[in-house]
């Protein structure tokens, strides 16, 4: 894969994301060498790839940084082919709401000038961040998320649809 993902999801007041890093371009831009790494030899190699994330990821909103708290580290892929999943939770600074932040990362395009980092929010696609090749700076992405539905499952069309329905049968049923 060519490309890192990054895929956010609003919760509540802070935003989970789950880095999804290909483990050959980490080990070009890192020198951290997942490749041939067991599975039960990850914990190990934790605190090093920790510190390299907290370098390259800075979630902020009006220049005041995110707390960002990396949770658990995984090896997914099949055959020669690897990916680093991490979890991370991101919270915004006090005062500040989780609607709207500008997501400062860096981690691998900083080195290997051809990745891509694919950045979504819930399940869509909301930009790319990469290498500008003008300037050969990475640049940050803003990311707005939807606004929370009070409701739950009755905020989408299909449910209002469903419960106008049901209105209009009790109507007549008690009419």
């Amino acid at each position: 894969m060519p490309y890192s993902a990054v895929i956010l999801e609003r919760e509540g007041g802070h935003v989970t994301a789950e880095l999804q890093l290909p483990v050959e371009d980490l080990a070009v831009a890192s020198g951290l060498d997942l490749r041939t790494l067991p599975t039960a030899d990850l914990p190990a190699a934790t605190p090093a790839m920790r510190s390299y994330l907290s370098r390259h990821v800075h979630p902020t909103t009006d220049d005041k940084p995110w707390s960002v708290r990396f949770a658990d580290f995984t090896i997914a892929g099949t055959g020669s082919y690897r990916e680093l999943i991490v979890h991370a939770e991101l919270t915004p600074p006090g005062g500040t709401s989780a609607t709207e932040m500008t997501f400062g990362y860096d981690a691998i395009v900083h080195e290997v000038v051809t990745h891509t980092v694919l950045v979504s929010v819930q399940d869509k696609r909301v930009g790319e961040i990469r290498v500008d090749n003008r300037t050969m700076k990475v640049e940050p992405l803003t990311v707005a998320f939807p606004a929370e539905r009070p409701w739950g499952l009755l905020a989408g069309a299909g449910a209002v649809a469903v419960l106008a329905v049901a209105l209009r049968f009790r109507r007549r049923r008690f009419a």
